[in-house]
């Protein structure tokens, strides 16, 4: 039926409806009203958290302790490994968490290379095991009780061997490093026998975030500082320090490498606001002396615990994670770091050194002269 329009095309506007629209509306009304239309649902919207506005620069996040524990009882076993003998070494690693357990510790770290020795060189491939191997087991089961770091060397893909530091809890493996700067010069000849780890990842522990570095990666300031922007509240450093420079040791205090060492560890817990724990192994190696002290550093930059010097030693303290929250709300350079700038600085530079013409265009917030 056409109904009858007006020229602004409603029915009937500016007049009353005539013949047929009339008869039409009357039709309708005597209809009832028609059944509304059913609408469907609306599906159940899973909400999630928004992500940071685009124009503000992304935060790294600052880690928090779990809830509810609040310290960690952590021991440094300071031993002096046999070279090339594993059973051996496993012997003091048992006895090392006999004492530990006495002393009703967490956590308990030893040097690097603490199953072997360090000085291996050729000895390197036939001493090398996979993980797993029945030789771990018992370091295994006591990790059922009290965390573990150790280090080993681990037979990787191929004729590949690695400088290694394993990470129990809970009777099983948590986490692996494998050594990622191998010194290779003075007496150091690690990149003759070791392959590289490429690698590094913090990790989540009963603690909270861990990070794990042996010896040399801490002297490379790339390591400490991915570690604690991945969130780590602290770092386990395993070390085979050797002595050099006897003047500060001979009268009576630090060698020259010692007070390096100090130095770096100070530096590096005060700069990212964590905990530092640095095992360093004693004894006579070889013909080389390592120093031992080996030292446990608090947020602050403050020393917390010192082993002695040239002696088999189980240092261990009580410390406070909490003080790491506190620490990074008062000094937030975590926080405000811009990782986000480091990865295209770190662009341009490998572009660069890739011989690239276009690494030396300038870049948002420099000058090129």
């Amino acid at each position: 039926m056409a109904l009858l329009e007006t020229g602004n095309g409603v029915p009937g506007a500016g007049g009353q409806p005539r013949g047929e629209y009339r008869r039409a509306a009357a039709k309708s009304r005597a209809a009832g009203p028609k059944p509304k239309p059913r609408v469907a649902l609306r599906p159940r919207i899973a909400w999630r958290r928004l992500a940071a506005p685009a124009w503000g620069p992304a935060r790294a996040r600052v880690p928090r302790a779990p809830g509810g524990r609040v310290t960690i009882r952590l021991g440094l076993a300071q031993i002096e490994p046999a070279l090339g003998l594993p059973d051996r070494n496993l012997d003091l690693h048992l006895a090392a968490i006999e004492a530990a357990r006495a002393q009703r510790l967490d956590l308990l770290l030893f040097p690097e290379l603490s199953l072997t020795g360090y000085l291996l060189k050729d000895l390197v491939p036939e001493i090398a095991r996979p993980w797993p191997d029945p030789f771990f087991a018992p370091l295994v089961e006591a990790s059922r009780t009290l965390d573990l770091a150790f280090g080993f060397v681990e037979r990787g893909e191929g004729l590949l061997s690695h400088n290694s530091l394993a990470y129990l809890s809970g009777g099983r493996l948590l986490h692996l490093h494998r050594k990622a700067y191998l010194p290779t010069y003075g007496m150091f000849d690690e990149q003759r026998f070791f392959a590289a780890g490429d690698g590094l990842q913090a990790f989540p522990t009963r603690f909270g975030r861990l990070a794990l570095l042996i010896c040399e990666d801490l002297w490379h300031p790339s390591m400490p500082y991915l570690a604690f922007l991945d969130g780590a509240l602290g770092l386990l450093v395993a070390s085979a320090s050797p002595l050099r420079g006897l003047e500060g040791s001979a009268a009576g205090g630090l060698p020259a490498n010692a007070e390096f060492w100090d130095d770096l560890l100070r530096h590096h817990a005060r700069q990212y606001a964590g905990f530092i724990a640095f095992c360093n192994r004693c004894g006579v190696e070889d013909g080389s002396s390592y120093w031992g002290g080996s030292r446990l550093v608090g947020p602050e930059g403050t020393l917390v615990a010192a082993g002695p010097l040239h002696a088999p030693a189980l240092v261990s303290a009580e410390l406070d994670l909490a003080a790491v929250a506190r620490r990074r709300r008062d000094f937030a350079l975590l926080r405000d770091e811009r990782p986000e700038l480091v990865f295209r600085a770190l662009e341009r530079i490998l572009r660069r050194r890739a011989g690239n013409p276009d690494a030396e265009t300038q870049v948002p917030g420099s000058v090129v002269r």
